[in-house]
Parts: C-alpha cells; structure tokens; sequence
C-alpha cells in the first residue's frame, strides 16, 4: 500500500532497514489494459480487476518512497525471473489444491514477463 511507509517507519530506529517486495507492473501499459491480462482465463478469472489498480512501477515505487523524508532509498529494482518466479507459485498452489482463487497461470504464461513481476525497495530510516 502506498500509504504504509510512514505508518512501518514509526516501527524503525534511525538507520533501520525496510524492505518490500511487491507484485508490480514492469512498465506501463501505452493504452488499455492490454487484452491478456482482461480476458477470461481457462480457470474461470480474469486476472486484471479493480484491485490491480494498485500495481505499480519500479519508477513509480522509488519516486514515491525518494519524495518521503523518513527513509534513504538503498535498492529500487526489479527481481530478475520475477514472473517465472510467480508462475512456479502458481502451479505449485494448483497441484496442491490450496488455490482459494482462480488460478493466474495462463495470464502468467502469456504475459511471460512483460508487464507482470516483482518490484523491491529497501531503504534505510532517516536520520531526522
């Protein structure tokens, strides 16, 4: 959540490291949310819903933590294979048969990485 640095920094002392991973685009769509992240899939989902409005870019994450005051940004990047990383998940939840949710294997499939992965920040608290 965008809104949650300031309330997990109350948490660090000065110099304290935070850190987050998060689901993320890895570039901005040039229009519309492009079609195979819309379309229903297979499993009876459709991956892109309201929610996903949440998902950012890594420029978007690291200007928005740089703007603060209470943390120094040490690493703003993408996980290398962060999507086949995501896809592994996703199978391994469906062979389980632990899935409370449609599975997202074939948007993640399609997708292969172009828009869909995993952002990470980590950063320091400030000295204020």
């Amino acid at each position: 959540d965008d809104l949650y640095l300031s309330y997990f920094a109350e948490f660090l002392r000065p110099g304290g490291q935070i850190g987050i991973v998060v689901p993320g685009l890895m570039k901005d769509f040039d229009g519309p949310v492009p079609e195979h992240l819309t379309r229903r899939q297979k499993s009876g989902g459709t991956f892109w819903a309201e929610d996903c409005r949440s998902f950012h870019t890594l420029q978007w994450w690291h200007h928005l933590w740089n703007r603060s005051s209470l943390v120094e940004v040490e690493i703003a990047d993408t996980l290398p294979d962060g999507c086949e990383f995501w896809l592994r998940w996703e199978r391994a939840v469906v062979a389980a048969g632990k899935s409370h949710f449609p599975s997202d294997v074939e948007v993640l499939e399609a997708d292969g990485g172009k828009y869909l992965g995993f952002i990470r920040m980590i950063a320091h608290r400030s000295s204020l």
